[in-house]
């Protein structure tokens, strides 16, 4: 095919995608024929997903994770022999540390419910950016922040089951919650980056053909469909009055459908179940080795995003936007604000009753 014949008025990454799997179009030869066909693909940054200000909250919600959920674990386990130290040291009264432990606890649960809500609100955009068909440097971008968060909100969840015992059953059922709603939106992201090996190739082939841009692409993989019986039901066209042993196949589909769905939900209950009563009998130091694992996922995942903007920054010079500020990106810079200013009034108190003993 000549670079004669190429059209480029796409308008976004499917209808290239689309032109090359319709056509058996030659990708090099499309990118040098469609000057600007990478800045396309790629696009130049979205400040309401991965802006300026947008990027500092992300952040500072990493360094709020590692205060709340490893190091939480650690002084909380570590509570008598810290009061008895401070004591013995500075002569400090150990009810100033434990109502020090306690308003840490009550941060640690505030955190928590700003990070899982913040969190699910993220996957929520990114669903809906994605199916608008989103550029590949945002998907890529969302791919390592939507991974940042999860394993982040589970390195504090499991750190909030340390005070399980101390919570009533209606909190404990609203962390399991918070998990399995992100986890169910991460899982959505996962099938979104699952496609057609003709698809993946041709994203591979525009990693290579635009210069540069390789270095950001995301984590699309391709897996082979098994072949289903077809188990839709028409109920116009199947359900036939005259046949009853048709129907009464298809009643056995719906019978079926419905006893699976009631079979999930009776597992799912019994998984949040298990997993509360493993958590409420679980010791700090076994739940502080799990948190702390999860970190070094989070802090890959942080520095993926902030390679990804880094390169795409470098590729689209005085074109890319996400170095704008706007009100999204206030916004989102001052959600942490209030419990920042709530971590140091709490420890400006704990370094005045300390000067007083």
């Amino acid at each position: 095919m000549s670079n004669s014949t190429f059209e480029c008025g796409f308008s976004s990454l499917n209808d290239v995608l689309n032109q090359a799997a319709t056509h058996d179009t030659n990708i090099t030869e499309l990118v040098q024929s469609c000057q600007s066909i990478c800045n396309l693909v790629w696009g130049t940054g979205n400040p309401d997903l991965s802006g300026i200000g947008a990027n500092i909250s992300y952040i500072l919600q990493f360094v709020l994770i590692i205060i709340f959920g490893p190091i939480f674990l650690l002084v909380y386990g570590m509570r008598d022999r810290l009061g008895d130290y401070l004591n013995k040291r500075w002569g400090v009264d150990k009810e100033k540390i434990v109502v020090w432990v306690a308003e840490f606890v009550q941060l640690q649960d505030t955190f928590t419910d700003a990070s899982a809500q913040f969190t699910i609100s993220v996957s929520v955009a990114m669903i809906v950016r994605i199916k608008q068909g989103a550029p590949l440097y945002e998907i890529t971008f969302l791919h390592a922040l939507t991974s940042m968060q999860f394993l982040g909100l589970l390195s504090v969840l499991v750190a909030s089951a340390a005070t399980a015992k101390e919570k009533t059953g209606r909190r404990a059922a609203l962390l399991i919650l918070y998990g399995l709603v992100d986890f169910g939106f991460y899982m959505g992201l996962v099938g979104f980056l699952r496609t057609s090996k003709a698809s993946w190739s041709h994203i591979q082939e525009l990693g290579t053909a635009c210069e540069g841009y390789g270095t950001i692409l995301p984590g699309f993989t391709y897996a082979k469909s098994a072949n289903f019986p077809n188990m839709s039901v028409n109920w116009k066209s199947d359900f036939n009055p005259h046949h009853f042993a048709h129907n009464l196949e298809i009643m056995g589909i719906v019978v079926g459908f419905i006893l699976a769905g009631a079979l999930g939900v009776c597992l799912t209950a019994l998984i949040c179940k298990g997993l509360y009563e493993v958590f409420r009998a679980a010791n700090t130091a076994w739940l502080g080795f799990i948190s702390f694992g999860f970190t070094p996922g989070v802090l890959f995942f942080l520095v993926e995003m902030e390679r990804t903007r880094s390169v795409m920054r470098s590729l689209t010079g005085s074109e890319f936007q996400d170095n704008q500020w706007g009100f999204g990106q206030v916004v989102s810079l001052f959600l942490w604000i209030p419990l920042v200013i709530q971590i140091f009034f709490v420890r400006y108190r704990g370094a005045g009753a300390s000067a007083r003993y």
